[in-house]
């Protein structure tokens, strides 16, 4: 059964409207990556070479760096093992290293956020520790998350980075225009980018909701809603402040109605215990 489950995958239905292109983008190219790598070990080059050369113009058009290292890589070895094109095997190992380096700063990059955020969720470092370890981190990727042509994965690590520098001293109103500017930097890219999007909209409720500005959390909350798949860790955070909106503007109906839509959802029982947790505090408000 888990086998047959996973060949369904193959034929996830990318027309569907939740989807944004590049999320669409994402599953075909892999998809096609994995048809490739398949038609190589089946001596059909040819035809996995025209899906490489397609799928690449994709991987740079979206920003999917690890695609774009594996198609380089397996056309830089093609053409100067197969069919010893000296010009061909130069264009190729050069882009190879281009994506690479791009590829190990944006692993370094979520190295140091995971870090940050694995001792933040596990309690390792106080305010101060985590303040001073935020900066040390987003010092070392400043630089490159600074170039106007900074890639998807860099710059979103780089920026969550920067906002908890401002977060872990409750200097709100400097998260939000790190908030405002990597809203921008996303907005300007030529497909939309919606995780990182509801990302800094979500930033946004928490520090309003800090601030006590309820009506532009509330603003923020239906720009953030309009990003969100339904069902997904961060829907799922959302809520929370959903909720913390509802109770600090006295809508206590709408709050639980908020409250029972959420633990009463089919994947509520799948997410992690620091997020069902926080839950049962909520409860225990909502009947007080």
């Amino acid at each position: 059964l888990k086998s047959r489950l996973i060949n369904s995958l193959f034929f996830i239905d990318v027309k569907d409207p939740d989807l944004s292109e590049r999320q669409r983008s994402y599953y075909l190219s892999y998809r096609e990556w994995a048809a490739a790598k398949i038609l190589f070990s089946k001596n059909a080059s040819n035809a996995a070479i025209s899906i490489c050369h397609k799928l690449l113009k994709t991987a740079r058009k979206f920003e999917f760096t690890e695609l774009a290292v594996d198609i380089t890589r397996t056309l830089r070895l093609h053409y100067g093992t197969r069919e010893a094109n000296i010009r061909k095997f130069d264009q190729y190992n050069e882009q190879f290293k281009y994506f690479e380096q791009i590829w190990q700063i944006e692993n370094l990059a979520e190295e140091l956020y995971a870090d940050l955020t694995i001792s933040y969720i596990h309690s390792r470092l106080d305010k101060d520790q985590l303040h001073e370890t935020a900066q040390k981190y987003y010092g070392q990727l400043k630089e490159a998350a600074s170039a106007p042509d900074a890639s998807y994965r860099l710059y979103l690590c780089a920026s969550l980075l920067e906002i908890s520098i401002y977060t872990s001293i409750n200097d709100y109103e400097a998260a939000i225009e790190v908030c405002k500017k990597s809203i921008a930097f996303f907005q300007a890219k030529p497909y939309s980018a919606k995780v990182p999007l509801q990302i800094y909209y979500y930033q946004l409720m928490v520090c309003h909701i800090q601030l006590k500005k309820y009506d532009i959390g509330k603003e923020d909350s239906e720009k953030c809603l309009s990003y969100l798949e339904e069902g997904t860790y961060n829907w799922f955070k959302y809520r929370e402040l959903y909720l913390l909106l509802s109770f600090h503007t006295a809508q206590y109906q709408e709050a639980y109605r908020i409250f029972m839509e959420t633990v009463e959802h089919p994947k509520f029982k799948n997410m992690p215990s620091h997020v069902t947790e926080m839950w049962k505090v909520f409860e225990a408000y909502i009947h007080y």
